[in-house]
């Protein structure tokens, strides 16, 4: 089952997009786009998550400017743009609503796991801390630098990041000095993909690489399970 639905947000609400079990789910993943929008990639990463029992919502976080942006990967300024004009905290918190959401009024799961893409790594971290998330999984997240580290070790839940070795974004020296930051932390887990490129997991982009995000679903979907999955399998 996959539709759009709203989101309740302060005193507005926007929308999202949901898939989940017809029934429910005791366990749920709110899934933080790229800059590009919710779009295709992003759809089908929630129904993934929704095909391994979980209800899943990505968020519109676009919402302020057009409703259900969706900007082309070559279009990567004019997505940038956009962004960038947005109250980066109100993001956060847009974020949060849709972790409530799938929490409460949706379908009431007890655990929920934040996945942020590219530029959505930081808000997802900043959101699950926030709403005291079980775990949180970035995928090549540019947005977080050295300056920010601050941001990853507030959060105290279960850590995962995906990085390619030939991404500027995510340069050598954050990862060194991410894994220095998580070091004393039996709950984090850092991956670096040899070879790859930024954006690898994704299907639509030129990037992506069969075999490396074919491990990292891997990687994944057995953090999931242990992080979030219920006694019944959901």
């Amino acid at each position: 089952m996959s539709k759009k639905i709203k989101v309740d947000q302060s005193n507005t609400e926007y929308e999202g997009y949901f898939a989940g079990p017809e029934m429910g789910s005791e366990s749920g993943v709110v899934v933080v786009q790229e800059i590009y929008g919710v779009n295709k990639e992003v759809r089908r990463v929630t129904d993934y998550f929704a095909s391994s029992g979980y209800a899943s919502l990505a968020p519109d976080l676009m919402w302020r400017s057009k409703p259900w942006l969706d900007f082309a990967y070559e279009d990567r300024d004019g997505a940038r743009n956009v962004i960038l004009s947005l109250d980066y905290a109100a993001l956060v918190n847009d974020i949060v609503a849709a972790i409530e959401c799938i929490r409460g009024k949706l379908v009431g799961s007890k655990r929920v796991a934040v996945v942020g893409l590219g530029w959505g790594g930081k808000p997802a971290i900043e959101a699950a801390t926030r709403s005291q998330a079980d775990a949180s999984i970035s995928f090549y997240p540019g947005t977080i630098d050295v300056k920010s580290l601050d941001i990853v070790n507030a959060f105290k839940g279960p850590l995962q990041f995906h990085f390619a070795s030939k991404d500027d974004r995510t340069p050598f020296a954050f990862r060194t000095a991410l894994r220095s930051a998580l070091a004393d932390r039996d709950n984090s887990e850092i991956y670096v993909y040899e070879g790859a490129e930024h954006g690898f997991a994704n299907r639509d982009r030129g990037e992506y690489g069969k075999a490396y995000a074919s491990i990292a679903d891997q990687r994944q979907d057995e953090f999931l399970k242990r992080c979030i999955s219920t006694m019944d399998g959901k």
